[in-house]
Formats: structure tokens, C-alpha cells, sequence
């Protein structure tokens, strides 16, 4: 009997994929090991689920940002999502995401968590650079402005409330002025 070394390197490869949550297998924009690592996490903290669109009450803002993008010089943001921002957040050439969990618990104590994962994702079970509880009114979104100063931002669409998310090392630094 001969083997052929590729396929036996094909099904070691397939028999090794982590199984994903069904709730992170869904979410759009996200690769596969970038999944991972969101499974991974919410397997370690099992009272929250990734936020999604109808938990932001901002159905018009999502499809006026689909439409006309973030700000008078953006341009159409198709698959916007106000609470999953993928992108180099903090200038290292490596692509990192920033993700919104909501509790699945009642407790107040158990308050939506927003998690940023700096990139890469080789390790599933890498934990995120920064978690912020957002003691925040739901309608708060995650924006991205990429470019030579990228800005990651939460916030209220349209107002001055909101937070600049700055990079420092492999972490973040909350930057919460009046005004952002």
C-alpha cells in the first residue's frame, strides 16, 4: 500500500479545526482562526454571546451607515456592524479585532463586555489585549477610522459621546474626553 504524504497532511489538518460556538460560526467578517479565538474565550466565560445588530436599537443609523458610510468623506460601509470592528488598531501591520458581548444572564453585575484581540490569531486561546465593561446605554457602536492615525472609537452615532480606544504596546489606553 502506498500513502500519498498530502492527503494524510489534508485530513491531520481538517481533524485538528476547533469547534466553533454556533452564535461566533455566524458572525460575518471574521476568518476562521479569528472565530477561534472568539469561541475560545466565550468557552472560558460562558454567560455572554456576541452582540449583534438588533441588540443596538439602532436600526437607522446601521442602514444609513450601509448606505453613506461613517461621516461626510466615508464612503458606503455595506457590512457594517455596530458592535465587531476588524482592523490594524494599533499600527503593527497585523489585522485585530474589536468585538461587543452581551450577557446572557439577568444580573446587572454581568454588564456587556467589549473586547479587543490584537492579531495574529495563531492561538485560539490568546487572550484579548484589553476588556472593557460598558456601563453604557445600549446604543452605544464601535466605529473604526483606518489609515495613517487609525482611530477606534465607542460611542453614541452622531454626538460627541464616545471614547478613543488609543494604542499603548500591546494594549489599549481609554481616552473618554468630552468632545472625542
Amino acid at each position: 500500500m502506498r500513502w500519498i504524504p498530502g492527503i494524510i497532511l489534508v485530513l491531520a489538518v481538517a481533524g485538528c479545526a476547533p469547534k466553533l460556538r454556533p452564535d461566533v460560526a455566524n458572525l460575518s467578517g471574521l476568518n476562521n482562526a479569528q472565530k477561534a479565538t472568539v469561541s475560545a474565550w466565550l468557552e472560558k466565560t460562558s454567560n455572554f454571546r456576541p452582540a449583534g445588530d438588533s441588540d443596538c436599537n439602532c436600526a437607522e443609523d446601521i442602514a444609513y451607515f450601509r448606505k453613506n458610510g461613517i461621516n461626510d468623506q466615508a464612503k458606503p460601509q455595506p457590512d457594517y456592524r455596530p458592535y465587531q470592528k476588524i482592523g490594524d488598531f494599533n499600527k503593527d501591520g497585523q489585522v485585530d479585532i474589536a468585538i461587543v458581548m452581551f450577557s446572557t444572564t439577568a444580573s446587572k453585575s454581568d454588564l456587556p463586555v467589549l473586547l479587543i484581540f490584537n492579531g495574529p490569531f495563531e492561538d485560539p486561546a490568546k487572550p484579548p489585549a484589553m476588556t472593557i465593561k460598558l456601563e453604557l446605554p445600549m446604543r452605544y457602536m464601535l466605529f473604526f477610522e483606518p489609515g495613517r492615525d487609525p482611530r477606534l472609537s465607542f460611542g453614541i452615532a452622531e454626538s460627541d459621546v464616545g471614547c478613543l480606544l488609543k494604542p499603548k504596546g500591546q494594549a489599549y489606553v481609554e481616552d473618554c474626553d468630552p468632545g472625542f
